[in-house]
Order: structure tokens, then sequence, then C-alpha cells
């Protein structure tokens, strides 16, 4: 299927602030989920997450800004981009030798880690594409 910013791309900013969506999440508030753990998961790699500051509540599920303009998602959008170039630059640094290491703050290996991510993502862009949105 497209990818998750091609199917972001396509959707007015009604579609993303609406709850009426067949599991009752916006894709905003999505969106921010997934800035999150890809900024939380870059720092545990020793990357800065693209950020000097996180943008938004350090949560697993970010609270919705009060700003809802079609401006304001330009801005979560830019982040998203953000936030993925951050993570792909870091991983791509990090020394493949560490990744049988333990990341202590997850009691994993960083490679669990990081494929738990990359099917973390699929998951949530496979559910924007599924929420009943047209």
């Amino acid at each position: 299927g497209p990818s998750l910013v091609k199917t972001l791309s396509g959707l007015s900013l009604e579609q993303v602030t609406s709850p009426k969506t067949t599991e009752g999440y916006t894709v905003w508030g999505i969106v921010l989920h997934l800035i999150y753990w890809q900024y939380h998961l870059t720092c545990e790699l020793g990357g800065n997450g693209g950020f000097d500051e996180f943008p938004y509540e350090k949560s697993d599920w970010p609270s919705i800004p009060g700003d809802k303009s079609a401006d304001g998602w330009s801005i979560v959008l830019e982040h998203q981009r953000t936030a993925h170039t951050s993570y792909i630059t870091t991983l791509e640094g990090f020394a493949a030798a560490r990744l049988a290491d333990e990341l202590p703050a997850w009691k994993c290996s960083f490679l669990k880690a990081v494929s738990w991510m990359a099917t973390h993502d699929l998951y949530h862009a496979a559910q924007i594409r599924n929420m009943g949105i047209k």
C-alpha cells in the first residue's frame, strides 16, 4: 500500500481531526503517537530525535494541541518527517555490533527495539488506512 506520508498527504483536515473512525482514534492523535516513539527510540540510540526540545507532551499518546488548523496539521506533518529522518539517520550511524547489546530502559536488545519500531510504524500506517476514512 501507499507509504504513511503519501497516505497522510491525501487526507483532509476534517479527516485527520475526526474521531468518527472505526476505532475512535483520530489520525492526528496516531501521528503524534508515532512522532513520540520515533523520537524516544532515536534518543535511546544516541540521537537527539530531530528536535532541540520535543514539541509535544512526552507521552505514549501525546495530547492533541489546541490548534487543529491546516497550519497546525502542516506543522505536525513536518515534525513527523523530522522525527522519521532523525530516526533513520541515527539508525544508519548506529554500530551494527551494538545491536545485540541490551537497551536497559526497554529490557531488550537494541535489535528487538528497532524491529519493534518497524512493526509499530507499519501497524499504525495500516490502521490509518483502515479507519473507515473515505
